[in-house]
C-alpha cells in the first residue's frame, strides 16, 4: 500500500482524462484544464515516509483507468487545438520505486523515489480552426501510447516522534512522453514541474485518529510546442479519520478534504 501512494498520479495522459471530468470546476490557468498534479494523491498517512529508523526499499506497481468527457460546449485546449465536446479514455501502468537510507540527517532520514508509468491514450473531440476563436472544422479522433512523464524525487526528508510524523520533498516532473502540436492524444505535457511541499501526520497509536495534511507549490514552464504557460498552482490536502482494527488489519472511517489554489 505504501508504495502506490503516488504511482497512479504522473501521467499527463491520466491528468488530461480526469482534467475533462473536472472542467467545469476547473480554473483556465492549466493546458487542457490540468497540470502534473491530480486533488487528493497524497492525503493521508500511508503516503508518508516509512521512517523505521532502518533502510528500507519499495518497489510498486499501479494500473489505472480512467474516463472523462467534456460538455458539447466546453472548449479545452489539446496540443494547440481548441477542442468542443472532448472525450478521453487513459490507461496507465505506473512502477514506482523508492529506497530511504538507515542515516540521520538532523534527526530525519533521507530518501529518493523515481516514479515511472506508461499510458495508454485516445481523446477526441470537435476541432477548430483557431486557439482565439472557435469554428468546428472536424471531428477527430486520436491514440496514443508511450511512457508518460516521469516524476522524480531527488531529495525526500521524513521525521518521526512518537505518533507524530512530518516531512518534506522536492518533485520533479519532467517532459519525457511524447507530445506533438496538433494531436489530441498526447502522452506528455512538453514542459517541467518543480513541486516543493511537505506534510504531517498524526495517527494515535492508542485511539487510532488520524490527522494528515499534505501541502505544496507547483511551478511550471512553459510548453514551448504551443506556447501556453500554465499558472504556478498551490495545493492542499488532509485527512481526518478513524481507524479501527478487523482481520487483523485495520478499517478508516472519515473525511477527505481536497483545494487547489493559484
Amino acid at each position: 500500500m505504501k508504495g502506490g501512494r503516488r504511482a497512479h498520479t504522473v501521467s499527463a495522459a491520466l491528468l488530461i482524462a480526469l482534467g475533462l471530468g473536472l472542467a467545469s470546476s476547473t480554473a483556465r490557468g492549466e493546458e487542457a484544464r490540468v497540470g502534473h498534479y491530480i486533488s487528493g494523491v497524497t492525503s493521508s498517512f500511508i503516503d508518508m515516509l516509512p521512517d523505521r529508523g532502518t533502510s528500507s526499499a519499495v518497489v510498486a506497481n499501479a494500473f489505472t483507468y480512467y474516463d472523462g468527457s467534456a460538455s458539447p460546449s466546453q472548449e479545452l485546449e489539446f496540443g494547440g487545438l481548441l477542442t468542443a465536446g472532448a472525450q478521453s479514455t487513459v490507461y496507465s501502468d505506473t512502477f514506482l520505486f523508492q529506497y530511504q537510507g538507515p542515516w540521520k540527517i538532523l534527526g530525519g532520514q533521507p530518501a529518493v523515489q523515481l516514479v515511472v508509468p506508461y499510458v495508454w491514450l485516445e481523446v477526441q473531440g470537435d476541432v477548430g480552426l483557431s486557439v482565439k476563436r472557435f469554428t468546428p472544422s472536424a471531428h477527430q479522433d486520436d491514440a496514443a501510447n508511450g511512457f508518460g512523464d516521469i516524476e522524480m524525487f531527488p531529495l525526500m526528508m521524513g521525521w518521526k516522534y512518537g505518533d507524530l510524523k512530518w516531512q518534506g520533498q522536492l518533485g520533479i516532473y519532467a517532459p519525457s512522453g511524447s507530445f506533438k502540436k496538433g494531436d489530441l492524444a498526447n502522452i506528455g505535457r512538453n514542459y517541467w514541474t518543480f513541486e516543493p511541499s511537505g506534510a504531517v501526520s498524526y495517527l494515535s497509536s492508542r485511539f487510532g485518529l488520524e490527522v494528515t495534511a499534505f501541502a505544496g507549490f507547483d511551478f511550471n514552464t512553459m510548453n514551448d510546442a504551443t506556447d501556453y504557460q500554465t499558472g504556478d498552482q498551490f495545493h492542499l490536502d488532509g485527512t481526518i479519520a478513524e481507524h479501527l482494527p478487523l482481520f487483523g488489519g485495520f478499517v478508516g472511517a472519515g473525511v477527505m478534504d481536497t483545494s487547489i489554489n493559484r
